[in-house]
C-alpha cells in the first residue's frame, strides 16, 4: 500500500512539475517505488500502472514521457532490481521463476484453490468492507465522493481526485477480476479512497 501511493504520489508530481529536471527526477524516483512495491509483494507493485498509463493519457504526458530519459533510468532501475532479484533468485533455486509464473502471475487470474475454497464475487471487497464494518459508512461515502470530484470545474484540486479516481479503478478492477481473492488483498485501496474522500 505505502509503495503504490508513493509511485502515485511521485507520478502526480512529474505531470504536475514545472521543469524538467524535477519532472525527470520525479520519474527516476517513481521507477525506485514501482520496484520496491513488486519486490515487496510480487506483481501486486504493478496494479496502479493501468490507471497510471490512463492518467498520462488523459495529461496528454504519454508522448513526454517516453521522450524524458527519467523514463528510461526509471525502466533500468525496475529491471536490474526486479528482473535481476528474480533471475538471480531463480539462478540459487532452480524453477522459481516457473512457480512465479505459475502462481503470481497467471495464478491470481484463476482460482487458487489451496487459497480459495470457492469462487468469490466480483463486488467481494466491497461487500466485506461493509459487512466487516472495515469500510463502512465511508464506502457509501465515495461514489458521492468521485461524482462530486468529476463534476466539479477544473482546477488543481479537481486533477488530484481525478488522478486517485484513475488509480482506484485501476486497482479495483484487477482486484475484481482475480478470481484468487484474500481479505487483506485491498489494503492499497484505502489510503486512495481516503484521499478521495478527503479532496471531495
Amino acid at each position: 500500500a505505502f509503495w503504490i501511493l508513493l509511485q502515485c504520489t511521485l507520478i502526480l508530481g512529474y505531470t504536475n512539475s514545472d521543469s524538467a529536471k524535477k519532472a525527470t527526477n520525479y520519474l527516476i524516483l517513481a521507477g525506485f517505488a514501482v520496484s520496491f512495491g513488486c519486490l515487496t509483494k510480487g506483481i501486486a507493485g504493478l496494479t496502479a500502472m493501468p490507471g497510471i498509463l490512463a492518467w498520462l493519457i488523459y495529461t496528454r504526458k504519454l508522448k513526454a514521457t517516453f521522450l524524458n530519459k527519467g523514463f528510461y533510468i526509471a525502466l533500468l532501475t525496475f529491471v536490474i532490481l526486479v528482473i535481476g532479484y528474480y533471475w538471480l533468485r531463480n539462478h540459487l533455486t532452480p524453477n522459481y521463476f516457473q512457480a512465479v509464473l505459475q502462481n503470481e502471475i497467471g495464478g491470481r487470474l484463476e482460482r487458487q484453490d489451496f487459497l480459495n475454497q470457492k469462487t468469490l464475487p466480483f463486488y467481494f471487497y466491497y461487500d466485506y468492507m461493509v459487512t466487516q464494518g472495515r469500510f463502512y459508512v465511508w464506502i457509501i461515502i465515495l461514489p458521492f465522493s468521485v461524482l462530486h470530484i468529476l463534476t466539479r470545474k477544473k482546477d488543481p484540486i479537481k486533477d488530484i481526485g481525478v488522478f486517485f479516481t484513475f488509480i482506484f479503478t485501476s486497482i479495483s478492477i484487477l482486484l475484481a477480476l482475480s478470481k484468487t481473492k484474500l481479505e487483506w488483498y485491498d489494503a492499497p485501496l484505502y489510503p486512495l479512497m481516503a484521499v478521495i474522500i478527503g479532496i471531495s
